[in-house]
């Protein structure tokens, strides 16, 4: 969704930009977290892919207007021009000569936005407005806060171990992308 959308609004502008750049900002004016806590109570989450769909619904118009932004910059490139002159074709432009330019540009944002789903997943099942059945790095601190961890400093460990988790995955991401980048 972010990246063909944000790349045709910026390539193509006028009208198609207005309308992708106004649902984008609709949609970027819901807080999330409390909208997912409303939806938690009505919507039953018991599978974990449907919690990440209602997070990726929500999450996708920071990464478009990242996008939006580096098409505005690019398809003013001689490279653009080129192709322009050879009339590819609108399609083939964005698609083949601006996207794979900005290939680790969209891999470092995509790191951000799994981040940022993984925070929201987790806060989630911490608050108990998600599901408590599974194995999952919320429900693990959901558990270790509800049984009273906190508060036994022998417990240390069943606290730090699932920020741990999340702090190696996140730290595995990052370093991921920055080999991406160097290869791309």
């Amino acid at each position: 969704i972010s990246i063909t959308f944000g790349a045709l609004a910026g390539y193509l502008g006028g009208i198609v930009d207005s309308v992708v750049m106004l649902l984008a900002d609709v949609v970027l004016t819901v807080p999330q977290i409390p909208l997912l806590a409303v939806l938690a109570a009505f919507i039953k989450l018991d599978r974990a892919w449907l919690l990440a769909v209602l997070i990726a619904l929500l999450a996708w118009p920071t990464l478009l207007r990242a996008v939006r932004a580096q098409v505005l910059s690019l398809k003013e490139r001689e490279y653009v021009e080129a192709a322009r002159a050879l009339d590819l074709g609108t399609p083939r432009i964005v698609f083949a000569e601006i996207l794979p330019n900005m290939a680790s540009y969209i891999a470092m944002n995509f790191t951000i936005g799994m981040t940022t789903a993984i925070y929201a997943q987790v806060g989630l099942y911490f608050l108990g407005l998600a599901p408590l059945g599974g194995d999952n790095w919320g429900i693990m601190l959901n558990h270790a806060w509800v049984r009273g961890a906190v508060f036994y400093k022998d417990s240390l460990m069943y606290i730090l171990a699932p920020v741990l988790a999340i702090s190696l995955l996140q730290l595995s991401m990052v370093t991921m992308t920055r080999s991406l980048e160097d290869i791309f």
